[in-house]
C-alpha cells in the first residue's frame, strides 16, 4: 500500500519545483496583464479550504485555515468587489462548506455547523462524533438531499488506541435535529478501524454514498443508494479489491459516476452506473489517478481530468470524443462549466478549455498556488492564494445553468444535489 502515499508526495514535489522556479515580482506583472483585481488578505488568513461559495447577488464566501491557530478556521463573506462583509471563526478544520436556503453548512471532526449567510452568526451545531482521537476523525463535504436535509458521512475512528467507532452517515434537518442515521459495521472490531467513506451526492432517486471496508486484509468498496426519508438501503453494488473510491456527479438520466482504484490490476477506473447501480460503462486510466471530479455539459458529455495531464471527454454512452493534453501532470483543481460553454479549471494558473476541441488557454494569473475556483454571474473567477484574493475577469458569464452537473458541487452553493 506504499503507492497510496506516493502520489500525494509526488504532487507536493511537483508543486515545490513550480514554487521555486517562480519569482514573485514576475508573478505580479502577469497578474496585472490579466486585468485581475488583487486584494491583500489579512495576515491571519492562511490556506483557502474547498471551493468558494457564490450567492445569488454575487457575494461569495471563502473559508481559510488560520495562520495564528492551526485548529481554527476563518470564514469571510465578500461582496463582488472583494470587500469583507462579515467574518466568522470556528475552532475546527472543516470539509468544503455548502450553502442552502441562506444557511452555510460545514462538517468538522466533532460537529456539523450551520451559520447564517446574512451575518455569519452560529445558528446551531450538531455533534457528529463523541470522545476519541481527533486526528483519526475524517469527515466529508455534506450534501443536500431531496427533502432539504443535510447529509454527512464520516469514516470510522479510534476511541482509543485499542477501540474503534464504526463509520456513519447522518441526516440532519435544517433546524439541527437528527432525522436518521446509518452505522456501517465491519465484521469485527479490528476491521472497524479501517472503514472509509466519501462525500455523498443526492438526487430525487435517493442519496448515494461509498463505504469502503478492509476485512481480513481484503478490500471491499460498496456504492449504496439510500432512501432520503428514513435512510433505508434501496440498492448497492460491490466492487471487490477496490480502494480510494469517490463519487463524482449524476446526469439527467439518473446515472451516477464514480471512480476507484482496482488493487489487483493496479489501475484507476471511472464508472457510469444506472440509478439502480448496475454498470453502464467504464473506462480505465491505467495507473493515473483522477485529479478532479467530473462535470457534465447540457448534452450529457462527461469531462474527466487525469493526473497524466489529459482531459478526457466521453459521450453519455461512454464513447471517447477526445483526450486533450493540458500538459499539467499531477495538477489538481476542480472544474466548472460556464454559461459561455467552456470549462474553467483552477489551481496554480486558471485555465479556459474549449469543450469542443479540448484546447486550453492559460489565464495569466500565474500565482504559485491558488484555491479551487468559482465564478460570479458576470464571468469573474474568484480564488485565493499567496496571501491574496484574486478577481479575474473572463467571458464565462457565470456557472452554467443548463449543464447537467456544472461544477464540483453541481451548483454555486456546492450542494451536490441534482433535481
Amino acid at each position: 500500500m506504499i503507492r497510496n502515499n506516493f502520489l500525494p508526495l509526488l504532487y507536493v514535489l511537483v508543486i515545490a519545483v513550480i514554487v521555486t522556479s517562480c519569482n514573485k515580482d514576475d508573478i505580479k506583472a502577469l497578474i496585472t496583464e490579466s486585468n485581475a483585481t488583487v486584494i491583500q488578505l489579512n495576515s491571519s488568513d492562511y490556506d483557502p479550504i474547498g471551493v468558494p461559495i457564490v450567492l445569488d447577488n454575487d457575494d461569495f464566501i471563502i473559508t481559510y485555515s488560520s495562520a495564528d491557530n492551526p485548529y481554527e478556521v476563518i470564514i469571510h463573506r465578500y461582496n463582488r468587489k472583494g470587500e469583507i462583509k462579515w467574518t466568522s471563526k470556528v475552532e475546527e478544520i472543516p470539509a468544503c462548506p455548502i450553502l442552502y436556503n441562506d444557511q452555510i453548512y460545514f462538517a468538522c471532526a466533532n460537529y456539523l455547523y450551520a451559520l447564517s449567510a446574512d451575518d455569519g452568526s452560529l445558528k446551531w451545531k450538531y455533534k457528529l462524533t463523541n470522545e476519541g482521537v481527533d486526528l483519526t476523525k475524517i469527515i466529508y463535504k455534506p450534501c443536500i438531499n431531496s427533502e432539504g436535509n443535510i447529509v454527512v458521512c464520516r469514516d470510522s475512528y479510534l476511541f482509543d488506541y485499542d477501540t474503534a467507532v464504526p463509520a456513519k452517515m447522518v441526516c440532519v434537518t435544517p433546524r439541527g435535529t437528527l432525522k436518521w442515521e446509518n452505522i456501517f459495521y465491519a465484521e469485527d472490531a479490528i476491521d472497524n478501524r479501517y472503514t472509509k467513506m466519501a462525500a455523498p451526492i443526492a438526487t430525487s432517486n435517493g442519496i448515494y454514498c461509498i463505504v469502503q471496508y478492509s476485512e481480513h486484509n481484503k478490500l471491499m468498496s460498496y456504492i449504496k443508494r439510500i432512501n432520503a426519508t428514513d435512510g433505508h438501503l434501496i440498492a448497492y453494488n460491490l466492487f471487490s479489491d477496490y480502494y480510494g473510491c469517490r463519487l463524482h456527479c449524476t446526469n439527467n438520466n439518473g446515472d451516477v459516476f464514480m471512480s476507484g482504484n482496482d488493487d489487483l490490476n493496479q489501475e484507476t477506473l471511472f464508472y457510469s452506473l444506472t440509478a439502480s447501480l448496475g454498470t453502464k460503462w467504464k473506462k480505465s486510466f491505467g495507473d493515473n489517478p483522477l485529479v478532479s471530479r467530473a462535470v457534465i455539459d447540457n448534452g450529457g458529455n462527461v469531462y474527466v481530468g487525469v493526473a497524466d495531464g489529459y482531459l478526457h471527454k466521453f459521450s453519455s454512452l461512454g464513447n471517447e470524443i477526445y483526450a486533450s493534453n493540458l500538459e499539467r501532470i499531477f495538477v489538481g483543481g476542480e472544474m466548472l462549466i460556464a454559461n459561455d460553454g467552456n470549462i474553467y479549471k483552477g489551481v496554480i494558473n486558471p485555465e479556459k478549455i474549449d469543450v469542443n476541441t479540448g484546447q486550453s488557454t492559460t489565464i495569466p494569473l500565474n500565482s504559485v498556488s491558488v484555491s479551487d475556483i468559482s465564478m460570479l454571474s458576470d464571468g469573474t473567477i474568484i480564488c485565493a492564494g499567496m496571501d491574496e484574493l484574486y478577481l479575474v475577469p473572463t467571458s464565462g458569464k457565470g456557472i452554467s445553468t443548463s449543464a447537467q452537473w456544472a461544477s464540483f458541487g453541481a451548483n454555486p452553493g456546492n450542494t451536490s444535489f441534482h433535481e
